[in-house]
């Protein structure tokens, strides 16, 4: 209590006690849990002097058909209006929108229930606390709402004690530690242990109060988050140590609030709720520095909380009022702490005995000692009565529970002697007797569920043998198949390589003759040359197919022996090209032998020099050579078209082109990475090359041949 009660007798100070806890219990959670608003804010980049961002949210809402945004708009306006009549209006329409669709929204739904009872909380308004709180039943039990369904509970929790009905208060406080455990969340376990310290607050017993209140903080410290919430849990546990006039830890609480601001947990950009925690933290700080006795720093602590504004919040203001008549009794400036303690409303934590007992304690040091003892008669008067029907009611009902736990916890040591009066021996074989019985029995009811399990695994076993045999067989008839089709393929692909390449020679062959012999300019010597470029295309697709289908069907033999890389490179490097693209040559050495297979290598080379050369219309077309280790490295390059980033991936594929207006089949780059493959080696495309297009060969590097069995080529 305050020191204005120092010269009250102690009956009178006992009596008074009782009274004024029950009122501090209803505004413990003055600071209520709610987002902080900083994160808010930052979101939605509003502040409550914006109000064209007040205006835009009002005009998203009301003009918006996204069901999602008006919810979103309607909880960031509450949010803006924090601690003002607008909030609440605002929630009631979040709340009603939520619940307007057959499924509704459930997160918003206990966002606008929870900060409802906060609202109402913050108000003293404890009936329409516990009528939002009995509103928790329709909120669906999911991860993402835990915190606010926990909020709620201790809302209504808070109204049962704030009637004074403990017993309600105790229950739901069990009920939510078991909800808590059952769904492993640690929102619920700090909800259980600042209901704990509510009810030891109310009891009296403060040192536990502190204790359960401080387990809350310590696990929220330790996530780092509801920077509001922690604010709130200290602001409990001050008024703890102010009630139970201890003072030895306040420096430690009190730097631990500090710390919350350092951090940044409730910073300027939270608007009202930042000054008004503030101003609490200076008012607790003034009480501190009175009680100490430190003059100076009271004195500093004063001045700043003058240069506050009032703020509609009874509880802060309340706080700040009580904190300065202590300060004006320190001072001995009696005439303003009377003054300010006549100015202490209805709805402060301080009863109304308890304002007519520091009345009197005033009086009387003023010397108006008719006027004291007038007012300490009325206190004790009112007092009375309400004492005799709560607190004595109280002490009644805890004696009879004491009692009963001490008739109880007898007849328990009673009966356990009882017990051990009896024949040690007989009660041994029973023991015995009856762990064989358990043993036993679990023994066959363990048996019979291994036997009823296996009979189980051995059915199941069965089918899934059976539909494995099926898979089995049907897997034997699609191989069988697919070893026909191959077969089949490799006989046509054999018939094509003798019935079509031996009459497309003749055609090719003719269609030469018949361009040497044409005039140049005349229309058969036009014919002719066409003739002749589609044979030749011809030719190449048809040479390209069979030998894909050789290289499926494993019929291509390599010829390996050493070779000139570079030579390979400028023979395929000549046989392309035209006057408005150059060709660039970087290599280690102008000659570099290694083990390869001359023949396949050239026609890579061949396909690649081709296909640069004919998308690249100027520029220049770069061979880069290198050598890393054990590894040739041959990067082509050019200032192409390029290949466009979402069609890279189709480059490889078959009779894929990336361009199905460009001429060619599609064939040459598969088989390139068909034979790079086969011969230990590796193809990729450089995609972060965006100059044109660019492929990378690396291939092993071997010097020394290697023995092999030779063999020709079906």
């Amino acid at each position: 209590m305050l020191n204005i009660f120092r010269h009250i007798s102690p009956f009178a100070l006992k009596a008074l006690t009782v009274v004024a806890v029950t009122t501090v219990i209803a505004v413990g959670r003055a600071m209520a849990v709610t987002p902080a608003v900083a994160s808010i804010a930052s979101a939605a980049g509003l502040e409550i002097d914006d109000k064209k961002e007040v205006q835009r949210l009002i005009k998203l809402y009301n003009e918006s058909d996204n069901y999602l945004l008006r919810l979103k708009a309607l909880e960031h306006l509450a949010d803006v209006y924090f601690g003002y009549p607008e909030e609440r209006d605002y929630l009631m329409k979040l709340y009603k929108l939520a619940c307007d669709k057959r499924d509704g929204d459930n997160e918003y739904r206990a966002v606008a229930i929870s900060q409802l009872c906060r609202y109402y909380y913050n108000i003293d308004n404890m009936d329409s606390v516990l009528v939002w709180a009995n509103k928790a039943d329709e909120v669906e039990l999911t991860p993402e709402v835990y915190s606010r369904y926990f909020d709620i509970m201790y809302f209504q929790s808070s109204g049962y004690l704030g009637q004074g009905n403990t017993e309600k208060a105790l229950g739901l406080a069990m009920k939510l530690q078991n909800e808590a455990q059952r769904l492993h969340s640690e929102d619920g376990e700090v909800t259980c242990y600042e209901l704990l310290g509510d009810v030891y607050m109310k009891t009296k017993i403060y040192d536990r109060a502190i204790d359960a209140y401080f387990c809350g903080f310590q696990l929220l410290d330790k996530r780092g988050k509801r920077a509001t919430y922690r604010f709130q849990l200290l602001t409990q546990i001050l008024e703890c140590c102010n009630e139970w006039n201890n003072f030895d830890n306040y420096d430690f609480y009190l730097r631990e609030m500090e710390m919350i601001f350092v951090e940044g947990g409730i910073g300027k950009s939270t608007g009202g709720l930042y000054d008004r925690c503030l101003k609490l933290y200076y008012a607790y700080a003034l009480l501190n520095s009175v009680k100490k006795n430190d003059t100076q720093q009271a004195d500093n602590y004063f001045a700043r909380l003058r240069s506050f504004k009032t703020i509609d919040d009874w509880f802060v203001e309340d706080r700040v009022k009580r904190t300065f008549v202590e300060y004006y009794l320190a001072r001995k400036d009696y005439d303003k702490a009377y003054e300010l303690l006549g100015e202490l409303d209805k709805s402060s934590l301080e009863s109304h005995q308890a304002k007519l007992y520091a009345k009197g304690d005033i009086l009387n040091c003023m010397g108006r000692y008719e006027e004291s003892a007038y007012c300490f008669y009325q206190a004790y008067d009112s007092l009375q009565s309400e004492f005799n029907q709560t607190s004595l009611s109280e002490f009644v009902q805890f004696q009879d529970i004491c009692h009963d736990q001490f008739e109880t916890r007898v007849r328990k040591e009673y009966e356990a002697e009882l017990q051990r009066k009896r024949s040690y021996f007989t009660l041994f074989g029973l023991v015995l007797l009856l762990i064989f019985v358990a043993l036993f029995a679990y023994h066959v009811r363990r048996t019979r569920r291994l036997n009823a399990r296996l009979r189980r695994v051995e059915v199941r076993l069965r089918d899934e043998e059976n539909k494995l045999l099926q898979r089995q067989d049907a897997l034997k008839v699609t191989l069988q198949r697919h070893m026909n089709n191959s077969r089949l393929k490799t006989l046509f692909l054999s018939n094509m390589s003798h019935e079509i390449r031996t009459p497309l020679n003749a055609i090719v062959g003719f269609s030469g003759l018949l361009v040497q012999n044409a005039e140049e300019g005349n229309v058969h010597h036009e014919y002719a040359r066409i003739v002749e470029e589609n044979s030749a295309s011809l030719m190449v697709l048809i040479n390209n197919i069979l030998d894909l289908g050789r290289l499926d069907a494993n019929r291509v033999t390599f010829k390996w022996d050493i070779s000139d890389l570079m030579l390979i490179i400028n023979n395929s490097l000549n046989a392309y090209g035209n006057d408005n693209v150059k060709k660039i040559v970087e290599s280690p050495s102008e000659s570099i032998m290694f083990v390869c297979d001359e023949m396949r290598l050239t026609k890579v080379f061949n396909n690649l020099y081709s296909n640069a050369f004919r998308f690249t219309k100027e520029g220049y077309v770069k061979t880069v050579v290198s050598i890393d280790g054990r590894t040739l490295r041959i990067r082509v390059e050019d200032t192409g078209i390029g290949v466009p980033p979402e069609k890279v991936h189709i480059v490889f594929e078959r009779f894929e082109k990336v361009d199905t207006f460009s001429p060619g089949s599609g064939l040459g780059m598969p088989i390139c990475k068909e034979l790079i493959t086969r011969m230990g080696g590796n193809i990729y495309i450089d995609t972060e090359y965006t100059g044109g297009f660019a492929v990378v060969v690396e291939l092993p590097y071997i010097k020394n041949k290697i023995s092999e069995a030779e063999s020709t080529e079906e």
